[in-house]
């Protein structure tokens, strides 16, 4: 199966909280108001519908992958689940909680937060929410930017309207350094070629693929 996004995703929130009178509203204005009258439930609807129990064995192929770095806007714990099977050749630090440190393994960023942080930790579901944390802790990202540009990486759940992520590209963040191979996940469906061609004119290398469990 594939993890629910987008209107999937806003269906199953209208009904879980019974409100459908907010059906008009984009998934990001929902999130908001659920956010504002809610935040505990809502938080509790995303940990069950994003914790994965099972994924295609496909996914080991990443370990044969060169990165250094995995960014994601993903909250689901996917990643995690797939780098902490057996015989993996790479090991997964995520920074949140091993900090910012170049290591052997894949250092992984979590922009939106993770269902596998402690209750208490945010999870950011909207653009304003991320914009604010871009903005607080400025510094922090300029250093994702400069890790970007001297290592491998993929990134993971990026869409194309997330002018914040891909402001970590941009030659005014990374000083002039040229950035090193970088790859992007893109769903599959034709409504997307254009968002993949659009990655591709910034350089990126392009993964067609669902994120399927």
């Amino acid at each position: 199966g594939k993890l629910p996004l987008g209107d999937e995703l806003k269906k199953k929130l209208l009904e879980h909280f019974d409100f459908q009178k907010f059906s008009s509203l984009s998934l990001p204005q929902l999130a908001t108001i659920i956010i504002k009258n809610n935040r505990g439930e809502f938080y509790n609807f995303l940990r069950e519908e994003f914790r994965i129990d099972n994924f295609s064995p496909k996914y080991k192929y990443l370990d044969q992958i060169i990165i250094s770095n995995i960014f994601t806007l993903n909250i689901d714990d996917l990643v995690e689940k797939i780098f902490s099977q057996e015989n993996m050749l790479n090991t997964l630090y995520d920074v949140s909680i091993y900090g910012a440190i170049d290591n052997a393994g894949i250092d992984f960023y979590k922009l939106h937060g993770s269902i596998t942080y402690p209750p208490d930790k945010e999870l950011l579901f909207t653009s304003e929410e991320l914009s604010t944390l871009f903005a607080r802790e400025h510094s922090k990202f300029s250093a994702m930017a400069l890790k970007i540009a001297s290592k491998p990486t993929l990134f993971w759940g990026t869409r194309m309207e997330d002018a914040n992520v891909l402001s970590l590209l941009s030659e005014s963040t990374i000083g002039g350094f040229e950035a090193r191979e970088k790859w992007v996940v893109v769903i599959p469906d034709s409504s997307e070629d254009v968002t993949a061609e659009y990655f591709q004119t910034l350089g990126f290398n392009i993964i067609r693929a669902y994120t399927s469990t």
